[in-house]
């Protein structure tokens, strides 16, 4: 216990002086970005968003473990998936949700990167603060296909009672790409603050030609 106690004070003022840092932040916030981006792309193409002993659902195809012969045997296939030709309403509004997902995340990460190379301070400032708003959006949108599918799609497996339903990795992986861009989100408020205040100085010691004048 004793021992503990001055570690976590060490890793506690480590991870302080580290988030101190001027660009450090920044870059946390766009790994994070970056992760979440791989992860939405990840659970958009996985069929295991929620899945049974039989069969699985994803955004765009169903699979079914289990095919039974003409002799009454049954064989397993992982792989023996279908696209879904006419999806139904909440399978549909889900796809375009995560997609638009995806979009918001991939120009998110893009205006950061610029931002960050900017030698424009003020740039700087209002990029950060779209790509704030545009995290802001793809959380939520991401947010509802990961709450809704699945609520969605178990009450319509529910129907048949000897199924049992479960999430899938895909569901899970999409969910922590929602918890990875509210840490690029948080990185990137704590770092806009500084951003902020080395503009105000900028201003300060290089007044523009009118405060000049004046």
């Amino acid at each position: 216990m004793f021992v503990l106690v001055p570690f976590y004070r060490i890793l506690l003022h480590l991870i302080t002086h580290i988030c101190s840092q001027p660009i450090i932040p920044k870059v946390l916030s766009l790994l994070s970005g970056i992760i979440s981006l791989l992860l939405f792309a990840m659970g958009a193409a996985g069929t295991s968003w929620i899945y049974t002993t039989n069969y699985r659902f994803g955004l765009f195809q169903e699979c079914a473990n289990i095919i039974s012969g003409s002799d009454g045997t049954q064989t397993h296939f992982w792989d023996n998936c279908d696209t879904v030709i006419e999806p139904e309403w909440y399978r549909l509004l889900c796809t375009v949700f995560d997609l638009l997902a995806i979009l918001l995340t991939l120009i998110g990460i893009f205006m950061l990167a610029v931002g960050m190379i900017s030698l424009n301070v003020k740039r700087k400032t209002i990029m950060y603060k779209v790509v704030l708003v545009d995290f802001a959006l793809a959380f939520i949108v991401m947010a509802v296909t990961v709450i809704l599918f699945p609520i969605q799609m178990s009450e319509k497996i529910r129907d048949e009672p000897s199924e049992k339903v479960y999430v899938g990795w895909s569901c899970i992986v999409s969910a922590v790409g929602c918890l990875m861009l509210i840490t690029a989100t948080i990185f990137l408020t704590v770092d806009r603050k500084s951003e902020e205040i080395t503009y105000r100085e900028t201003i300060h010691r290089f007044p523009g030609p009118t405060e000049e004048e004046g």
